[in-house]
This record gives C-alpha cells, sequence and structure tokens, in this order.
C-alpha cells in the first residue's frame, strides 16, 4: 500500500498492471502483490529493452523456418501452469507423456544456446508471449 503523495506514480502504474492482468486471464479482479511476473512484466512492457531482451528469448524458441513453433510454446505454457505435471499436460494436450518430454527437452535445448535455461526465464518468455498475442499491439 503507498501512503505519500510522492509514490501516486507507482500506486496508478500498479493498479493500471493488475487491471492487464484481469484483462488477459477474464479476472473480476486481482492485487498487484499477487501477479507474479506481471509485476515485472506489466509495468515495462513498452519499455524498449524490455521488449529487445524478450523478443531475443521467443526468437530462440523458433525452428529453422524462423516461425515460432505454436505446439512448443502451447506445450510449455501448460508446463508452467500445471507445475510439471506431464501426465497432466498430456492429457489436456492429447499427446503421448514421451511427446510432452520431447518438446520440453526441445525447448530447454534451445534455450540454453542462448544462456537462459530457468524456470524463471521460461516463465518470463511465455508470459511475454501471452501478454503480446492477447493484451499488446505493438
Amino acid at each position: 500500500v503507498h501512503s505519500r503523495p510522492d509514490e501516486l506514480v507507482f500506486a496508478f502504474i500498479e493498479a493500471m498492471s493488475s487491471v492487464e492482468y484481469c484483462r488477459l486471464y477474464a479476472l473480476p479482479m486481482a492485487s498487484f502483490q499477487n501477479i507474479g511476473i506481471y509485476k515485472l512484466l506489466l509495468p515495462y512492457c513498452h519499455d524498449y529493452w524490455m521488449r529487445q531482451y524478450c523478443e531475443s528469448l521467443l526468437e530462440s524458441l523458433c525452428g529453422k523456418d524462423g516461425q515460432l513453433e505454436e505446439e512448443l510454446l502451447q506445450t510449455a505454457l501448460l508446463y508452467l501452469r500445471l507445475q510439471g505435471n506431464v501426465p497432466q499436460i498430456a492429457q489436456q494436450l492429447h499427446l503421448h507423456e514421451n511427446t510432452v518430454r520431447y518438446r520440453m527437452r526441445k525447448l530447454q535445448a534451445r534455450l540454453e544456446r542462448v544462456h537462459a535455461w530457468n524456470d524463471g526465464a521460461l516463465e518470463l518468455i511465455l508470459c511475454y508471449y501471452e501478454l503480446k498475442k492477447r493484451v499488446l499491439s505493438w
């Protein structure tokens, strides 16, 4: 909670970020304190350096044709949401569990090339991807 007048701008940014998060996930309301990595992404999503970094990570996920692989991204999004529960991911995507594991190894190999394989980087990339796809119009 911001109580000083000089913190008004922070309160406004936090409120707008919470509104965008609610819009993104079709929620009636959300607290800025509870929106996870979006506390970083939403206030800075229009920042040139943030976009450059996230775009470079997204590029590392592109296939040989230079296109993002939607199947790979959808698998990774569920991987995060379901906290790595491979049987659940496979069931929701109507895939064999080994296919889910294969896709995650493929994703890991691509991110390791740019030294960005860890759960935090994966979450950042995927949340940025969702944000860009659903909300942002750059």
